[in-house]
């Protein structure tokens, strides 16, 4: 086996970025109500608001 000479390209993507014509782009994004009604999305963070992106303060009390 011999050794690799740097730099060296390692992997490679077959399509370009933000190749918005690409069949996986095309469906769009998902409205807050499908997250919430379809995929029941509505408590997944104990820090932040999910969609309205706010910070949420716990009241810890000892």
């Amino acid at each position: 086996m011999t050794a690799l000479t740097f730099p060296c390209t390692v992997f490679e993507t077959q399509k370009r970025m933000d190749d918005y014509g690409a069949a996986d782009m095309r469906s769009g994004d998902l409205t807050s109500g499908q997250l919430k009604t379809q995929f029941r999305l509505t408590d997944v963070s104990t820090r932040v608001a999910p969609y309205t992106l706010r910070r949420i303060f716990l009241m810890i009390r000892l």
